[in-house]
């Protein structure tokens, strides 16, 4: 039976492992659409609200610290099939950004505007607004590797062999 602290080392080496894998499968899909087609569409629907995430040291009027949720919808057509999309750019539905990127994010798309939709042409359900990918997935493939290397090197520590 393994002990708490081992128990414990094995499941973040398996956060690693899983941060891991969604980073590499979010960087693929961000690095493909800088290939995706394009369609223009009409943004139907903008919002932001405070973030459900923010904790009690983060809470402040300054619109570069205070987190929000940008949350935004889109219809567009592929082969005279209607389809709704929700992502601004890979990624941004795991983290909440500055309100004021928010309002600029508001100005740049507003209701009824028109936009470059990107879409997988082999999934057209699959769009984003903006394409290609930046740093935020390198720190994430980080992050992963980070917690899994910390996972491994707990348990190798407890199951080595005694020193004489």
């Amino acid at each position: 039976m393994l002990q708490g602290r081992t128990l414990a080392a094995v499941l973040v080496g398996v956060i690693g492992v899983i941060w891991t894998v969604v980073s590499l499968r979010e960087m693929y899909t961000a690095y493909s659409s800088r290939d995706w087609p394009k369609a223009e569409r009409t943004v139907t629907s903008v919002s932001a609200e405070a973030a459900v995430r923010e904790k009690a040291w983060q809470r402040s009027e300054s619109p570069i610290t205070k987190q929000m949720e940008f949350q935004i919808s889109y219809r567009y057509y592929v082969n005279d099939i209607t389809y709704t999309g929700k992502r601004l750019y890979v990624g941004h539905q795991w983290m909440p950004i500055s309100e004021f990127w928010t309002r600029e994010l508001s100005a740049h798309y507003p209701v009824g505007g028109k936009v470059q939709v990107y879409y997988d042409p082999n999934h057209p359900a699959e769009s984003l607004l903006e394409s290609g990918f930046d740093g935020y997935f390198v720190a994430a493939l980080v992050g992963g590797y980070v917690l899994l290397l910390f996972g491994v090197l707990i348990v190798r520590e407890k199951f080595k062999a005694p020193t004489r």
